[in-house]
């Protein structure tokens, strides 16, 4: 017999879900703050670098700008409609958007070997490198903090990864038939 959520379920899990990304990015944060990591970064990122703002001065980046370059990392290669159809942005805004990252640093435009004209959007080199020391730290962090655990959580975490990825890939098909 199959178990259905309850609503409140489905709200714990949306809750529990928000909680642990936060946690996760609060971590990378304090161990950047003290000195285990590179460069200064925007507020709700700790790995995303912030642009420059002038002579010596650094500003976050804003959520959109955030958005496009998570995406890119995720997606190197792919041009503008395709990272505005995937983030339900307009193409003239992901244009604008990838600009400013370009003058900030954080992304390359290259020419579609297929098509001269199109562009399509690689993170540069150190944006990489950032991304791999969050992924670490983060990893770290979490690492810690599962070997808190008993045995028997680990089990059931361990069980139900399968079934959250899953739930990912559905809540994206979900997005896809949104737009």
């Amino acid at each position: 017999m199959e178990e259905e959520l309850s609503s409140s379920d489905i709200e714990r899990l949306a809750a529990v879900i928000v909680e642990l990304r936060r946690t996760l990015r609060r971590a990378g944060a304090q161990a950047e703050r003290r000195g285990q990591a590179g460069p200064a970064t925007s507020e709700g990122d700790p790995q995303v670098p912030r642009s420059p703002a002038g002579p010596g001065r650094r500003t976050a980046l804003t959520g959109s700008e955030l958005e496009v370059l998570r995406f890119v990392a995720s997606h190197p290669g792919v041009g503008t409609n395709g990272i505005a159809s995937a983030l339900r942005l307009r193409a003239n805004t992901v244009s604008g958007v990838c600009g400013q990252l370009i003058r900030a640093g954080h992304l390359e435009r290259r020419t579609d070997p297929g098509d001269g004209r199109a562009a399509q959007f690689y993170p540069t080199e150190a944006t990489i490198h950032r991304r791999a020391e969050k992924t670490g730290r983060r990893a770290e962090h979490l690492a810690s903090a599962l070997e808190r655990l008993p045995t028997t959580d680990h089990t059931a975490i361990n069980a139900a990864l399968p079934a959250l990825e899953r739930l990912v890939a559905e809540l994206d098909a979900l997005s896809v038939l949104d737009r």
